[in-house]
C-alpha cells in the first residue's frame, strides 16, 4: 500500500469519525493498523477513535508505546496525559502533563490539558492555579475552554450556580469568537456546554430548563441518518433466527483455559456500569478493563479465523474447537494491554456492544461470567438524553423514539442471552444496588467466587478514576436520588412512556 493509499484510507476513516459513525471507524482503523502497526498517522487516528469510544486504557497504552519509539514527542506526551488521566488517574499521567508545560511554559493548550488532568483527579486548586498561568495575551482566544474547565471544577464542588454562570459565558464567548483554538470544533464545543447546563439545571431542580438545555444540545449538530437502532434490531433478529434453529450447546466451545476469568458487565449506557467498576476496583483480585475495544475486534476476526463464507452471526456455525481456542487466545492477548503489571484473577469488560456478541464470548471463554445490569427504563433513558453520549457514537439518544427502540432491543438481547448461554449469569437491578448496597455487593463478590472485602463498601474512596461521564458521581458515597428521576420529566416523556410500556 502506497502513502497515497494510506492517506486516502485515513481521510475516509476520519470522515466516519466526524460523522459520529464510531463503530465503523474503529473497525476500519483496526484493519489499517494490522498492515501498518507503527505508522504514526495510523496510530494517531486510532488514538482519537479509542478516546471517542471510551477505551482510554488502550489509547493510553498506544501513547506509551509511541513514546518508547519517540520519547521526546510532545504530541504523544499530551495524548498520554489525557488518556492515562482518564484511564488510571495516576501520577504518571500528571507527570506527562507537567513535562509538556515545562517545555512549553507559555503554551495555553498545555495549560488547559494539565488543568483538565488536575480537575479529573479532584485536585481542583491545582487546576485553577494552572488556568491562571495562561498568558494574558491568550486569554481572549482561550476564554471559552477556560470557562468550560471552570464549570467542571464548580460542578465537582457542587456549586451549580457557578456552573451555570461559567456555561452561559462560555457559550457567549464561543459564539462571539472567530478564532477558537484550531483543535476545537465550535459546534461540538457549544453542544458540550449545553449538556453541562442541563446537568447543573437538573441538580438545582429546574427540570424544564434542564430538558430544554439538553434538547438544544441535541439540535446543534443533527445526528447522522445511520445510527445504532437499526443495527441492534437487525442483530437481534439474526440471533433469534439462528438460535431458533440450533442448540447453543451444539456449537463449538473453546477447550483451552487460562487463569484469567473474564467478567462481562452487560448493561445499557448510563445504567450503573461505572458504579460496578468502582466497587470492583476496591477488590485486590479484580482489575477493570473498561469498555474494551478488543470486544468488537474479536467479533470482526471470527469470519477470518473460521474462513467462513457466512455473515455474522451465522458464521458461528462454521467455528471449530480450534477456532474457538484461537479467538480465546486473541482475547487474552488483547486483555494483557489492560491488565496491571501483576495480572489479577478477574478482569472486567463493560464494552457497550456486549449485548450483541455475548454468545460468541460465552463460546470462546467458558470460564467467563456475566452480570446483567438493569435499570428502570425511564430513569435510564432520561439519563441518556440529558448526558452527552453523542460524542461516543450513541446518536440514537438525540431522538426519543430511537432511544426507546434501542433500549428495548438491548434489553431483549440481555434477556435472550440470560436464557441461552451456558456460562454463569447474575442479574442485578441498579435500584436494588443503591438501596441495599451491602447485600447486593456481597452477592456480587460471592458470584465471582472471591473472598469478601469490606473495602468494597467504601468504593468512593478508590483511587480509580471512572473512565466515563460518571466519574464525578461514582467517586462519592452511594446515593439514591437518581431513582425515580424520570418523574421530574414526565411531561416530556410521552414517546418514551408509550414505547416502553411493556417494561414499566
Amino acid at each position: 500500500m502506497t502513502d497515497t493509499d494510506i492517506k486516502a484510507d485515513l481521510l475516509r476513516i476520519e470522515g466516519l469519525l466526524n460523522r459520529q459513525l464510531n463503530a465503523l471507524a474503529e473497525e476500519q482503523i483496526y484493519r489499517l493498523r494490522e498492515s501498518h502497526p507503527k505508522h504514526p498517522k495510523v496510530l494517531a487516528l486510532m488514538y482519537r477513535i479509542l478516546i471517542a469510544n471510551g477505551d482510554e486504557i488502550l489509547a493510553g497504552n498506544i501513547s506509551l508505546k509511541a513514546l518508547e519509539e519517540q520519547p521526546e514527542n510532545l504530541d504523544w506526551m499530551k495524548r498520554a496525559a489525557m488518556a492515562l488521566i482518564r484511564a488510571r488517574g495516576d501520577e504518571q499521567a500528571l507527570e506527562f502533563g507537567r513535562q509538556v508545560l515545562e517545555r512549553q511554559p507559555n503554551n495555553p493548550g498545555a495549560c488547559l490539558d494539565l488543568a483538565q488532568c488536575y480537575e479529573r483527579v479532584g485536585k481542583l486548586e491545582a487546576s485553577e492555579e494552572v488556568l491562571d498561568r495562561i498568558p494574558q495575551e491568550h486569554q481572549d482566544q482561550y476564554n471559552a475552554p477556560i470557562l468550560m474547565i471552570r464549570a467542571e471544577i464548580s460542578s465537582q464542588r457542587k456549586d451549580y450556580e457557578s456552573v451555570l454562570r461559567h456555561a452561559e459565558e462560555a457559550i457567549q464567548s464561543a459564539q462571539d469568537q472567530s478564532d477558537l483554538p484550531i483543535s476545537m470544533n465550535r459546534d461540538e464545543f457549544i453542544r458540550d456546554i449545553w449538556f453541562w447546563k442541563a446537568k447543573a439545571l437538573d441538580r438545582i431542580g429546574d427540570y424544564d430548563g434542564a430538558w430544554s438545555a439538553a434538547t438544544n444540545a441535541h439540535k446543534i449538530i443533527p445526528p447522522p441518518e445511520v445510527h445504532d437502532s437499526p443495527y441492534f434490531k437487525k442483530n437481534y433478529d439474526s440471533l433469534i433466527g439462528l438460535f431458533s434453529k440450533i442448540d447453543f450447546s451444539a456449537l463449538s466451545h473453546a477447550t483451552e483455559f487460562t487463569e484469567s476469568e473474564p467478567l462481562f458487565i452487560v448493561g445499557q449506557p448510563r445504567s450503573g456500569t461505572s458504579l460496578l467498576e468502582q466497587i470492583f476496583s476496591m477488590h485486590p483480585d479484580i482489575s477493570n478493563g473498561g469498555e474494551m475495544s478488543a470486544t468488537a475486534n474479536i467479533q470482526r476476526k471470527l469470519k477470518f479465523v473460521t474462513d467462513s463464507y457466512l455473515s455474522w452471526p451465522e458464521s458461528l456455525i462454521d467455528m471449530r474447537v480450534e477456532d474457538a481456542n484461537t479467538l480465546a487466545q486473541m482475547y487474552f492477548e488483547a486483555e494483557r494491554d489492560y491488565q496491571p503489571s501483576e495480572p489479577k484473577k478477574v478482569m472486567t469488560n463493560k464494552a457497550l456492544n456486549l449485548p450483541a456478541v455475548l454468545g460468541l464470548f460465552a463460546l470462546i471463554l467458558p470460564k467467563s461470567r456475566s452480570i446483567m445490569l438493569k435499570r428502570h427504563p425511564l430513569d435510564n433513558c432520561v439519563s441518556c438524553y440529558l448526558s452527552n453520549l453523542l460524542t461516543s457514537g450513541h446518536t440514537y439518544c438525540a431522538d426519543l423514539t430511537s432511544l426507546a427502540q434501542t433500549w428495548i432491543t438491548r434489553r431483549k438481547l440481555q434477556d435472550f442471552w440470560t436464557e441461552t448461554i451456558d456460562t454463569p449469569v447474575m442479574t442485578l437491578q441498579y435500584e436494588s444496588l443503591v438501596t441495599n448496597q451491602e447485600h447486593e455487593t456481597k452477592r456480587l463478590i460471592k458470584f465471582l467466587d472471591l473472598p469478601w472485602e469490606e473495602q468494597c463498601l467504601r468504593f468512593h474512596k478508590s483511587n480509580y478514576v471512572a473512565r466515563t461521564l460518571s466519574y464525578d458521581q461514582v467517586n462519592q458515597k452511594m446515593y439514591t436520588t437518581s431513582s425515580g428521576r424520570w418523574k421530574n420529566y414526565e411531561k416530556h416523556l410521552g414517546p418514551l412512556i408509550d414505547a416502553l410500556d411493556e417494561y414499566l
